[in-house]
């Protein structure tokens, strides 16, 4: 089968979407099809990933992005939120690695899965202590920053799988034992029946982050 391209023909209706799975150094990919002398023949477009670890240079990346939904990787540490009478592990810190989403539209997603359950999709967000920057013309962007103190800065995301967590305290990480000890002073969060987790990251609490790209071309 020829594979010089001179001899394609790029389908530009017909693409093939798959994906080999969202996790750590794997990326998304894509295959085209391809019309050949001796019939069609997939290839694969792998979509460019950017890693940023610097916290300015991100800030900067996502008012370029503005609206564009693509995926993310990224790798925080974060100040454990939990009671402080009698607990132990105030202080405790979580260092994760996990993936998600940028520029997704909660308020649709809530209402599409209340519509599928076959109940009135009446969803409104409610207040937040935090507010979205904006593009030129209006729309909300993944940047967000505190209503008290504007300087503060944060990523909004959409968790979608965790790839691995552990817990640190002075230096030392907690053993399993322990860490199911925290988690008893740990406030359960209920995100009710139709809204799914969205998570405001603080800057400085992103070590490294990539994005990835989705292609939803036809």
């Amino acid at each position: 089968m020829a594979t010089g391209a001179e001899n394609e023909k790029v389908l530009d209706n017909d693409w093939v979407k798959t994906c080999q799975g969202f996790c750590g150094e794997r990326c998304y990919f894509q295959l085209k099809r391809i019309l050949e002398p001796g019939g069609f023949s997939d290839r694969v477009l792998t979509v460019k990933t950017i890693t940023i670890q610097d916290n300015n240079e991100l800030k900067t990346f996502l008012r370029v992005l503005g609206t564009e939904c693509q995926f993310v990787s990224l790798e925080t540490e974060t100040e454990v939120k939990m009671l402080k009478t009698g607990n132990p592990f105030v202080g405790a810190v979580k260092v994760t690695k996990r993936n998600g989403l940028v520029n997704v539209n909660h308020e649709e997603r809530v209402k599409r899965r209340m519509k599928e359950a076959g109940v009135a999709p009446d969803y409104e967000a409610g207040k937040t202590w935090y507010l979205h920057e904006t593009t030129n013309d209006g729309k909300v962007i993944p940047l967000c920053y505190s209503k008290k103190n504007p300087n503060d800065k944060y990523l909004q995301f959409f968790p979608h799988r965790s790839k691995g967590t552990k817990f640190m305290l002075n230096g030392r990480e907690l053993t399993a034992e322990e860490v199911e000890k925290m988690k008893t002073f740990i406030p359960e969060k209920d995100w009710g029946e139709f809204k799914q987790p969205v998570i405001t990251l603080k800057m400085d609490s992103i070590r490294r982050i990539k994005f990835r790209k989705l292609d939803f071309s036809k």
